[in-house]
């Protein structure tokens, strides 16, 4: 078994001991964890090689294959080529998807919502149902539609951790934290006032109430986990939020979670100059993943359910710039793994220019007369595997769909 990053930086950190689920047996059973790649990524440095044409190529690299995945190869990004050999019969990559604008908050947007409006993003729609946490965000975008409460963010200051230990830190007005039989009659004379409210409160009066309601059910189901930000090094310990999501998906308590992936040491995607950062970031991003599916691995009944997704707002334009960098491109690659997903294939590609091509939905063939891959095309997908509808979104890719 190859080292993970806590392994190699120092420490070992165990999952928390919450109850099992049983194995998946619908697509309702499955779960989401989406890793979104903030900035966005170039493609070519390992899942479109453009090699023999006016684009630019890295010295050094080369094409490799593996479980019937083709994939750019360099000898400064070995997490990349361990990760494929090894987890690639899982894997999805999705090629040749359109992100049409070239500003960030857009892309970001029309990735995960197919659209500009006020539309929830395709995380917040799967979450619907009875779970205390819906859509756990640890870190990333979301778009809340006309369901915010499905959204629970964990909060830049670790605001979800305070509330779930009724510490409320620099937020409190500075009196002696309350003793724990007080605290409860006062929550029970807030709540009782609160639901005898009447006349021009009372909407406001029954959604305090809920709230409590439901700060006291999150404050039950997810108790024991620890929401809070950890670091190795330069960069967030992403072992330890896995072993979070695990818990949480595992508890039934969470459909959903949100990571961000910054680049190595947070510095960033958008490489607008010093394109050598995006090999950095893929060594770092891949091994990520492989620590992923390491700690996976120990979970068999949840690896049964997980679908992974992972995605960036937008592609690098395939020729270098004045500045040794690449701007921002409308074209970009998903990568899809897990419960549900037909693995060991690359579906859809680009022409010599760069852009994407028509494909066939069914069989993920490239068809310049096919489907234009757009960002609903891969929500409706995303539904499917939720075993939710699709009609008012796109037609499913199925060729991505065991």
């Amino acid at each position: 078994m190859r080292p993970t990053r806590r392994h190699l930086l120092g420490g070992l950190g165990a999952g928390l001991m919450l109850p099992r689920l049983a194995l998946a047996e619908t697509a309702e059973d499955r779960v989401f964890l989406f890793l979104y790649v903030e900035g966005g990524w170039d493609p070519a440095f390992v899942f479109t090689p453009l090699f023999g044409t006016d684009a630019y190529e890295e010295e050094g690299a080369s094409i490799s294959t593996a479980h019937g995945l083709t994939f750019v190869d360099h000898p400064n990004r070995p997490a990349v080529k361990f990760f494929f050999d090894d987890w690639g019969s899982d894997i999805c990559v999705l090629n040749g998807l359109e992100v049409p604008s070239i500003t960030h908050e857009r892309c970001t947007q029309l990735l995960l919502t197919g659209g500009t409006g006020g539309d929830a993003d395709w995380p917040t729609r799967i979450s619907a149902g009875n779970y205390v946490m819906p859509h756990l965000v640890l870190d990333g975008p979301a778009f809340t539609g006309d369901t915010p409460e499905r959204i629970v963010r964990v909060g830049d200051s670790n605001q979800l951790a305070r509330l779930l230990s009724n510490d409320l830190g620099p937020y409190s007005s500075g009196a002696s934290p309350l003793s724990g039989s007080v605290e409860s009659l006062v929550d029970a004379h807030v709540l009782a006032r609160a639901q005898n409210a009447t006349g021009a409160r009372s909407a406001h009066s029954g959604l305090y109430a809920s709230s409590l309601e439901g700060l006291g059910r999150l404050q039950e189901e997810a108790a024991g986990l620890s929401f809070a930000e950890q670091t190795l090094g330069c960069t967030r310990d992403f072992e330890a939020d896995f072993e979070v999501v695990f818990d949480a998906f595992e508890a039934g308590i969470t459909r959903c979670a949100m990571l961000r992936h910054r680049g190595w040491c947070n510095q960033g995607w958008d490489t607008h100059q010093n394109l050598w950062i995006q090999s950095d970031n893929f060594e770092d991003l891949f091994f990520t993943l492989y620590t992923l599916q390491t700690a996976l691995s120990s979970r068999p009944d949840l690896k049964e359910r997980l679908v992974l997704v992972v995605a960036s707002e937008m592609g690098r334009h395939p020729q270098v710039n004045a500045w040794g960098g690449k701007d921002h491109w409308t074209w970009t690659s998903t990568m899809l793994m897990g419960s549900g997903v037909s693995g060991g294939v690359v579906l859809g590609g680009l022409d010599d220019l760069g852009r994407g091509r028509g494909m066939d939905l069914a069989t993920g063939a490239v068809d310049d007369a096919g489907t234009r891959l757009l960002p609903q095309h891969l929500g409706a997908t995303l539904l499917e595997l939720a075993g939710l509808p699709t009609d008012d979104v796109a037609p499913p890719i199925t060729a991505a769909l065991d």
